[in-house]
Order: structure tokens, then C-alpha cells, then sequence
């Protein structure tokens, strides 16, 4: 019995009813002039989540915003009290990811709600990546909810998404490629030192590709480093909001920050690599979303090297040479932001 897991659970729930009417008092109790919505904001124990939520809120903040967060779990009953009181020059922000598409059903059920709700306002829905079935019934619908926005824009991610927005959105929708929002922040840390090991962050989830190489290559690393497992997920649980979720994510990037190398087919495992400057081998995983965000952005990287389902052993094992001597840390987090800002036609005029 993992009594740690329990514990934390119970925690969680407490605090999740102490929380429960913040959300909704915000919206009652905001200072007149315009509101921004941050909707589906994260309370679950994902990393990668919670950096694209700091990322989003970073970027709002910095050119000026003055943002009121909703909770994933409180979308369902703040969409009425938003929409009694929505003003023409209130601006809706959907929370990015990669969960457009049918792996998580219940996130795009909630964008059509989101749509369909507000038609008349301004709609922007942070960086995503894209992964519908053929034929997927839930596509047909955010397709149709869609149409009547008469101000949406959708950012994607990678070049794969985009341009699957692009062929199959209506053309009311302003899509545009960009990185995605974790790559805008910097985490590297010189005064952390960099211990003789190498960290595994690994998939359990249903998005797991099984690649056989990666424990051949932990294997063959095991005579130079200690080896480390771990993940971009949280076994236990804890209730994170705005006033916590920078330090609960700086707790977690000290791993990377101490390794000498990450291996890892978590698409911000590969993210976290990079914005702490770790060389790192990465693996994809079932719906190649990192794949395609690593050729989108990263495929000239010096630090970051991508392991395709063509790669040889022979090949990861001169990928690994390669890494070992490389002293070339370079990401363009400023020229990422930028080009962020510059998709969102609301920022733009909000900074004129």
C-alpha cells in the first residue's frame, strides 16, 4: 500500500473544496474595463501541463493582461456567470497541449462548449498538437461549433497540426504555427551541478510507443553514468494553482538541471531538456506528437537528438558520441515568444 499516495490524495481533496468558490468570486468580484479568461487552467500532477500553464499566464502577464484563471474542473460552471457578463471586448484564452483530438475526449468537449458559448468574442486557443481518428465524430462537431466564431484563432504546435487545422477547419479560423509555449521559458541553471548520471523519463500512459531500444541503450550507458528513473507525472497528488505551480515545476526540473543527459519519448521531457540545456536522446510515442514538434523546431539542435523508428543502434550509439562532447546550447526563447505574440491579433492590439 503506498500510504505517500493516499495521503496526498486526501490532501488534494481538501484543498479542492477550500478552493472551490475562488473561480467563481473572481469572475464576480474582477475590476471593471475588459476581461481576459484563462480557461482549463491545470490542477493535475502533469509537468508538462503545468509549464505550458506558466508559460500562457507568463506571456499574458508580461504584455500587461490582467487574466482571471479557471480550473479545468470548473469550466462546466463558470461558462453561464461568464457568459451573463461578457462585455464584446472580452477575450476568451483556451489552455494548450496536446489534447485536440480523440486521446482526451473530455478537453474537446469542453473547446466546443467554449465556442459554441461565446461566438461573438474574441477566442484564441493556446499552442496545441492535433490528433483526430479518421472519420472522428468529435472533429465533425468542433468543426460545426467552429463556424459561427466570428474571432478564433487556433495556434498550433508543429507543421503536421497545422496543417491538418488548415485542410479541414472552416475558414472563419485564423490558424497559425507556432512553438510550443514551454519553449518560451528559460530554466537552464549553472549554479546546479551536473551529476554523473543520466535520467529516464519515461511514458505509463496510453500514449506509450514500446521501443525495445531504449532499455538496450539504458543498458549500455549503465558502465559510464547511474541511472535514474523517472517521469513528467506525478505519482502522488497535489493541488496546484497559481500560487504554487512555479515552484511544484522547479522542483521537478532539478532532475534534468543535475543530469548529465535525459533519455525520454515524453514530449516535454524533450521541452524540459532543452529549456535547462540537457543534452538529451528522445523517443516518439504513439501519435508522434513529438516527432512532429521536434521536426517542426528542434531538429537543428546541437543538444537535442531524436531517435526515428529508422534509426540504428549503430546510429543512437554515434547520436550518444555526439552528445557527450557537445558544448552547443542554444534555444531562441525570445524569437519563440515573439512569434507567439505576433499570431495572437488580441496581444497585438493590446500592445499597440
Amino acid at each position: 500500500m503506498n500510504i505517500q499516495y493516499f495521503k496526498t490524495r486526501l490532501i488534494y481533496k481538501i484543498r479542492f473544496k477550500l478552493q472551490h468558490r475562488l473561480p467563481v468570486n473572481a469572475i464576480k468580484e474582477h475590476k471593471k474595463g475588459p476581461k481576459n479568461y484563462l480557461l482549463g487552467t491545470i490542477e493535475h500532477m502533469n509537468y508538462g501541463d503545468q509549464a505550458i500553464n506558466i508559460g500562457e499566464s507568463k506571456l499574458l502577464n508580461d504584455v500587461g493582461l490582467d487574466v482571471i484563471n479557471i480550473p479545468e474542473s470548473f469550466i462546466d460552471e463558470a461558462l453561464p456567470l461568464i457568459k451573463a457578463s461578457i462585455k464584446p471586448n472580452d477575450v476568451i484564452y483556451c489552455h494548450g497541449g496536446g489534447n485536440m483530438g480523440d486521446v482526451w475526449p473530455e478537453q474537446e468537449v469542453w473547446r466546443q462548449k467554449i465556442f459554441k458559448a461565446f461566438p461573438d468574442n474574441n477566442i484564441v486557443v493556446f499552442p496545441q498538437s492535433v490528433n483526430y481518428k479518421e472519420k472522428s465524430t468529435l472533429l465533425k462537431a468542433t468543426i460545426e461549433v467552429a463556424k459561427s466564431n466570428k474571432d478564433l484563432t487556433i495556434l498550433l504546435r508543429d507543421k503536421f497540426s497545422y496543417q491538418f487545422v488548415k485542410d479541414n477547419f472552416p475558414e472563419n479560423v485564423n490558424v497559425q504555427l507556432v512553438p510550443d509555449i514551454v519553449m518560451t521559458l528559460d530554466k537552464s541553471n549553472s549554479k546546479i551541478e551536473r551529476k554523473t548520471k543520466v535520467t529516464a523519463f519515461l511514458r505509463r500512459d496510453i500514449e506509450k510507443l514500446t521501443d525495445t531500444r531504449i532499455e538496450v541503450l539504458l543498458k549500455k550507458l549503465q558502465s559510464k553514468y547511474a541511472i535514474e528513473y523517472s517521469d513528467t507525472v506525478s505519482d502522488n497528488w497535489f493541488y496546484i494553482n497559481e500560487n504554487n505551480r512555479e515552484s511544484f515545476l522547479d522542483a521537478k526540473l532539478v532532475e534534468f538541471q543535475s543530469s548529465r543527459m535525459i533519455i525520454s519519448d515524453r514530449l516535454h521531457g524533450m521541452v524540459f531538456a532543452a529549456i535547462t540545456k540537457t543534452p538529451a536522446i528522445i523517443f516518439d510515442n504513439n501519435n508522434h506528437k513529438i516527432k512532429n514538434l521536434y521536426n517542426t523546431w528542434l531538429r537543428d539542435s546541437k543538444y537535442i537528438k531524436f531517435v526515428d523508428t529508422s534509426t540504428t543502434e549503430n546510429e543512437i550509439d554515434e547520436i550518444l558520441q555526439q552528445l557527450e562532447k557537445n558544448q552547443i546550447f542554444k534555444l531562441e526563447q525570445t524569437e519563440f515568444k515573439n512569434k507567439i505574440i505576433a499570431a495572437i491579433p488580441t496581444l497585438e492590439r493590446s500592445i499597440k
